[in-house]
């Protein structure tokens, strides 16, 4: 379990859209949310019904934007991932991001970073559901892009 996790919008619109958001909440003593992650959510609405509802989950955990980092502004990032990525910073905790480059800003940061894909896996190891790839292509279904060797390279290692 980690002490605390800051999450940006692609995994929680789609654990959302498939309703296990629950995930988070077991994996983690303390979720962050950034203001501008649940403005991007927000902005999904009209094409997305499941956000309205992820939105809804989001404002337990809902915290202020921070002034970005040098550091951070400098890789051009999305608010969104920018500001997973200045929060954890500030705050300390795993950065939970699916974009590309997102992820490696955090890791230049010298941040501990997760994926949607790692949260199914870990949920898997830690017995808190019975398939990931079940669940995983399901996300599939759902618009996760994930690559197929990727995928059946960690569903080998889970003896899936």
């Amino acid at each position: 379990m980690d002490d605390r996790l800051v999450v940006n919008a692609s995994p929680l619109i789609f654990l959302g859209r498939v309703e296990h958001l629950w995930l988070l909440e077991k994996m983690s003593r303390q979720i962050m949310v950034p203001q501008s992650v649940c403005l991007e959510i927000a902005a999904g609405q009209r094409r997305d019904r499941s956000c309205k509802k992820t939105l809804g989950w989001t404002e337990r955990y809902r915290t202020e934007d921070t002034p970005l980092p040098a550091s951070v502004a400098g890789w051009g990032l999305g608010a969104g991932e920018s500001q997973v990525v200045a929060t954890a910073l500030l705050h300390g905790g795993k950065a939970l991001l699916d974009d590309r480059m997102g992820r490696r800003c955090a890791e230049a940061q010298g941040l501990s970073v997760i994926g949607t894909l790692g949260i199914v896996l870990l949920a898997k190891r830690l017995h808190m559901i019975p398939s990931a790839r079940t669940l995983l292509e399901t996300l599939r279904h759902q618009g996760l892009f994930l690559d197929d060797r990727l995928l059946e390279g960690m569903l080998i290692k889970l003896g899936e």
